[in-house]
């Protein structure tokens, strides 16, 4: 479609989130996401949605490329996410696995801003049985 230079619409504001999504869905395939959001989420705020689509920006056009010793950007970017988060009850074992599963429960978030700015988070006092409510 057509580039809307001023969208008032929704309609038209959706037309041009549309033709940046067909720019990048591809991308999403690339760094093995499977749910693309559309263009409709972007344009509603949901979090979820934008902060995926910056991740996979940054996966695709930061670090994607970066070879450092054998390793891919993101194999290093989770091998310092499992350094820094050893020896974290509730994380460790079974440790950081993935950019995926291991973060739901809030706790491997929790042990990284702990590990680095332990006046923001005190670690020990989480309930490790909720660690999302717990960071609310």
């Amino acid at each position: 479609g057509k580039y809307n230079k001023s969208p008032k619409m929704k309609i038209h504001q959706i037309a041009n989130l549309n033709i940046a999504h067909e720019f990048i869905k591809n991308f999403y395939q690339e760094v093995g996401i499977k749910v693309v959001p559309g263009p409709e989420q972007i344009n509603e705020g949901d979090l979820r949605a934008i902060l995926g689509l910056v991740w996979v920006l940054i996966l695709r056009f930061s670090i994607a490329d970066i070879d450092e010793g054998g390793q891919s950007a993101k194999e290093g970017l989770l091998l310092w996410c499992q350094r820094n988060t050893a020896g974290y009850a509730g994380v460790d074992p079974p440790g950081i696995q993935n950019f995926h599963t291991s973060w739901k429960n809030g706790l491997g978030f929790a042990a990284l801003i702990n590990k680095f700015r332990p006046d923001l988070i005190d670690y020990e006092k989480l309930d490790k049985s909720d660690a999302k409510a717990a960071m609310a």
